[in-house]
């Protein structure tokens, strides 16, 4: 059981940053020790709680494969695939926006001097 295959981002990652665990997301997170990203490995809390659920449905569905539930685990785990694809294209659309919010405002300085 798979979400999203995982992107490579277009553009190298800058020193000192790590790539998130989560599956299909582009974000990176900080790797110095004084981070409290580093111990979780994601790079937002919405990342960890979309992994953190789909880890433990897979756990729990393997540890009741045979109680009568397959299809009613199968539902809630396309369901998470749902969730975790709408926070990839959330993020994604984000970092766009972002982007070219930097972009017009480099724009805006170099026109007024």
């Amino acid at each position: 059981m798979s979400t999203t295959p995982h992107r490579v981002s277009p553009r190298p990652l800058d020193p000192g940053r790590a790539r998130c665990h989560r599956e299909g997301c582009d974000g990176t997170f900080p790797t110095d020790s004084d981070s409290w990203r580093k111990a979780s490995a994601y790079c937002s809390w919405l990342c960890r709680t979309v992994d953190g659920s789909l880890y433990s449905l897979e756990r729990e569905s393997r540890k009741n494969r045979f109680d009568g539930l397959d299809d009613r685990y199968t539902e809630l785990w396309t369901q998470l695939v749902g969730i975790s694809d709408l926070v990839t294209e959330y993020r994604r659309s984000h970092d766009a926006m972002r982007r070219h919010r930097t972009h017009l405002r480099r724009t805006e300085e170099g026109h007024s001097q």
